[in-house]
């Protein structure tokens, strides 16, 4: 059984020692099927949320008021990442990030990941590799709302058609020139 969780953040900004996560959404995949376990939250923060970041998530301080802190949720996230291959679409950002927010209150945290970015950079050399171009490559249906929750969840579904093997046809002849053809299939995808 393989186990992996997809995750996305959205934080306050880009700084990775400075900013803070205001939103993170995990979802387990096993056997390259999304289960449909997951955690999501928002998590209250008393840094300010910059103007760049505010475009693009459109998540205020004033939305966060009443949400968890990090300290609050750390648990849950360990839990659900727990002895599991962590997806991040651009680890150098969201695994950093998450890293220094579990130092702030006083946790090392160390997890195998697998960045998707780089999966595809290798997949589609020369051609735009964004979580939403490979949702608009695969067809993945994606809404304009810019959510850590919708975006770990196009991105368990991308992680599975990129680690996806082409059926393996296999042609054997026989004696009076007739040829039999079989498929065997690698994995089973199924999305949802």
């Amino acid at each position: 059984m393989k186990r992996f969780v997809s995750l996305d953040t959205e934080t306050t900004g880009l700084d990775i020692k400075n900013d803070r996560i205001i939103e993170i959404s995990c979802n387990e995949i096993i056997d390259f099927r999304i289960t449909g376990k997951k955690f999501h939250s928002y998590i209250k923060t008393n840094k300010k949320i910059k103007k760049e970041a505010y475009k693009i998530h459109k998540i205020n301080k004033k939305f966060l008021i009443n949400k968890p802190n990090f300290k609050e949720v750390n648990k849950k996230i360990l839990k659900i990442i727990n002895k599991s291959k962590v997806i991040i679409h651009n680890v150098r950002f969201d695994y950093k990030i998450l890293k220094e927010e579990f130092k702030r209150i006083g946790k090392k945290i160390k997890f195998k990941t697998l960045d998707t970015l780089r999966m595809a950079r290798k997949k589609f050399p020369k051609k735009k590799n964004s979580l939403t171009s490979l949702c608009k490559r695969f067809k993945i249906k994606k809404n304009n709302i810019h959510s850590a929750l919708q975006d770990s969840i196009n991105l368990a579904k991308v992680f599975i058609l990129m680690s996806a093997k082409q059926k393996k046809i296999i042609i054997k002849k026989k004696k009076k020139k007739k040829i039999k053809v079989s498929y065997k299939k690698k994995k089973n995808i199924i999305l949802f």
